[in-house]
């Protein structure tokens, strides 16, 4: 094969992620609080990877139907926040600086 396309898309606030039936890389502008809801119909194994592509005015982002819970946390341009979904529930990784 040719390798791997993960595939992208621009989130925003108020934004439901689809299911990702692999993996999905997303990027986003973080503007005040923003809220990304997680899939309710995702398969084992899904992941999601969300980037904050720019930060501005008191930036943090709440992230609804993950383990553990993300309300309000603070970010920067370049922070990340991976999330698989074992089977049973979203479990969220982060990599914020």
């Amino acid at each position: 094969g040719s390798g791997v396309y993960l595939g992208h898309s621009l989130v925003a606030d108020g934004s439901t992620l689809a299911g990702a039936n692999g993996v999905a890389f997303h990027t986003i502008d973080v503007d005040g609080t923003d809220t990304i809801t997680l899939p309710t119909d995702a398969n084992e194994g899904d992941v999601h990877v969300i980037l904050v592509k720019t930060a501005t005015g008191t930036p943090k982002i709440t992230l609804t139907t993950s383990v553990p819970a993300m309300s309000a946390v603070a970010v920067a341009a370049g922070d990340m926040i991976i999330c698989v979904y074992d089977g049973s529930a979203w479990v969220r990784g982060t990599a914020i600086a």
